[in-house]
């Protein structure tokens, strides 16, 4: 799993030989093989039950907090004080739980839908990634010659295309 912060295609070796503007084309192109109808309500699923939970885990730690609080000020009256900080962690889990399920369920759908797409570029009889491997021309078609097996996979008339091998291509068709 990668830190949210950090950008996906880091996560994957294969992508490392390009720049961020090639793996972030490579990244879209692989997003938009999925339906954004189905992501979208993965989603929004997740941030409503990351709100419902939030919700759930408030009350106990609520409690919680109140005992503390009044036990640490017991000989001073600070009931606005233990209030407002009951107040400030509740808003925060309502706001941050939310985002941060919705935001690990985006990352996760994004991550397959990358895998898939590093995977339609492997080889059909071995499945070594061919990506960014030169693609050659042998009989008026282009190929790519794997190098585990040496098999000779002709792009564009079955699985694989160009732009699956060289994600520099996107662009230009």
């Amino acid at each position: 799993m990668r830190i949210l912060s950090r950008k996906i295609w880091r996560a994957f070796p294969e992508l490392d030989q390009y720049d961020d503007e090639t793996c972030k084309k490579y990244v879209n192109s692989a997003h938009a093989m999925s339906g954004r109808l189905l992501r979208t309500s993965f989603v929004l699923s997740a941030a409503f039950i990351g709100f419902g939970l939030a919700i759930v885990i408030s009350e106990p730690e609520r409690r919680f907090l109140g005992r503390v609080l009044s036990w640490v000020f017991t000989d001073i009256r600070f009931d606005g004080l233990v209030g407002s900080s009951i107040f400030a962690v509740t808003i925060s889990n309502i706001i941050w739980m939310p985002w941060l399920a919705g935001a690990m369920v985006r990352d996760f759908m994004l991550e397959r839908c990358l895998k898939k797409k590093l995977m339609k570029a492997g080889c059909p009889k071995c499945s070594y990634n061919l990506l960014g491997l030169e693609i050659l021309q042998h009989n008026l078609q282009k190929v790519v010659r794997c190098p585990e097996c040496g098999k000779i996979v002709v792009l564009n008339t079955g699985h694989i295309s160009e732009q699956d091998i060289d994600p520099i291509l996107i662009d230009k068709t």
